[in-house]
């Protein structure tokens, strides 16, 4: 009851309202914008609302006409507001989903004027002098709102595949698009998306989302391009395979060459060279895409297993806690045990930095895992007893974790064995074609 009275009294004492009585010679419309307007900015998507509801005013349409298409406005952006914040540990942004939408609906004049989507919204499309010169039609505004309601549901799904209707593959390779990060591909994968059915067909959806994601591991993650490598010619294939001027195979076909005409394993071979030789050292644990890569390392496994059920999952895998660690180092960085010195110190400290992070020596772990604990023997990584009893360690942990377990010791030439099945991994997963000397120089553990 205490709770109950203070809401009581803030509602019935405290809670103020301005009113605003607005002249009749004032537009109620320009009004809205320019007060909401000031301190915390509207969005877009908020202003643009209010637009296409005024707008409809200055219709010479039948009111009645006039008054469907403004709950069609209303009925829409609750659809929009509800779909953006219908995952609440995910909630989406609703000038993304505009910006997206922009992209494939309008054409390509409207995407190179300064200003970008609100300015061509507002003062390039939705004006008040389109409407008095007939530019602009209930029917055009009708099939823009329309579009818009059905597309955000499709947008939805792209960021929340498990919640969609789509099959299981194409759940997988969206996915995959949400791991590696979607870049500049929203707006094309929005395109095919919202023409599933008509001239997009599941398998070719299927095949085309492959393919993105080859292209943005291989140019981005490998490659290490400029992250808006080919973005102008995606937004433009966006539109045109909406309005069926592009074919989804025609789309495949030029990604396809596109990511055989920006891939070069030379320059991911470089960046991993200077990630050893400046910075931080720290080799490939310092590589940007490290998580995605050991994340689909661990699905393979779990496949060579035969195994059904994962055994970690992106969300705590892609976590961070302060003082635990998702990713391990196997010879561990501040290698002080017995064990670890006995077999590593007839190297330099520079060879022992290659070693401790080389790619065969990262591995992903099931469980976040103590900072203090990763000095441990070896033996001690792979099953050790706690306190209470119980028994932890790689024996029974990610499948990448139970692999690494079945070694014995764990001395350089594991390392060396491990990062060329990770490289061959590499070469399989993602279709690239090196021959044997290629794969060794990626360790750099030339001196084992």
């Amino acid at each position: 009851m205490d709770e109950v009275e203070s809401i009581f009294r803030k509602v019935t004492l405290q809670l103020l309202f301005n009113c605003y009585e607005i002249e009749n010679e004032l537009d109620v419309f320009i009004a809205f914008e320019t007060i909401n307007n000031r301190g915390k900015a509207l969005s877009t998507l908020e202003l643009l609302k209010n637009r296409l509801i005024y707008l409809s005013t200055l219709l010479n349409d039948d009111e009645k006409e006039k008054m469907a298409l403004r709950k069609m406005i209303n009925d829409c952006w609750k659809t929009i507001y509800e779909y953006l914040g219908k995952n609440k540990e995910k909630q989406l942004n609703d000038d993304d989903f505009l910006r997206d939408h922009w992209i494939m609906y309008f054409d390509d004049a409207a995407r190179k004027e300064a200003g970008g989507v609100a300015h061509s919204l507002l003062n390039r499309e939705f004006t008040a002098r389109k409407v008095q010169n007939g530019e602009v039609k209930i029917e055009y505004l009708s099939a823009y709102v329309r579009n818009l309601q059905e597309s955000v549901k499709v947008w939805y799904c792209l960021f929340n595949p498990e919640q969609s209707p789509f099959s299981q593959s194409i759940k997988d390779g969206l996915d995959r698009l949400n791991r590696i990060g979607y870049k500049t591909f929203t707006p094309l994968v929005l395109a095919a998306f919202v023409k599933r059915g008509n001239s997009c067909s599941d398998e070719e959806i299927c095949k085309f989302l492959g393919i993105l994601e080859k292209f943005i591991f291989k140019v981005f993650s490998l490659s290490q391009r400029r992250a808006d490598t080919g973005s102008a010619a995606f937004q433009r294939m966006a539109r045109q395979l909406y309005y069926d001027k592009l074919a989804i195979s025609s789309v495949n076909a030029q990604i396809n060459e596109w990511t055989t005409d920006y891939f070069s394993i030379e320059r991911f071979r470089e960046y991993i060279r200077d990630k050893f030789s400046f910075e931080n050292q720290d080799g490939y644990y310092g590589w940007n895409s490290l998580r995605y890569f050991l994340y689909e390392y661990e699905i393979y496994n779990m496949q060579q297993m035969n195994a059904k059920i994962p055994k970690m999952s992106w969300e705590e895998f892609n976590e961070y806690r302060k003082g635990f660690e998702t990713i391990e180092h196997i010879y561990p960085n501040r290698a002080t045990n017995a064990e670890w010195r006995k077999n590593f110190d007839k190297y330099s400290p520079k060879k022992q930095n290659y070693l401790k992070n080389s790619i065969g020596n990262l591995l992903a772990l099931s469980r976040q895992k103590n900072a203090a604990l990763q000095n441990d023997a070896f033996k001690d990584k792979v099953k050790k007893k706690r306190k209470d009893g119980t028994e932890w360690g790689y024996f029974n942990g990610s499948y990448s974790e139970m692999i690494v377990a079945q070694e014995l010791d764990w001395k350089a030439q594991q390392i060396y064995d491990r990062g060329l099945n990770m490289i061959n991994f590499l070469c399989k997963r993602w279709s690239i074609k090196m021959d044997d000397i290629d794969k060794e120089e990626l360790l750099f553990l030339d001196f084992i």
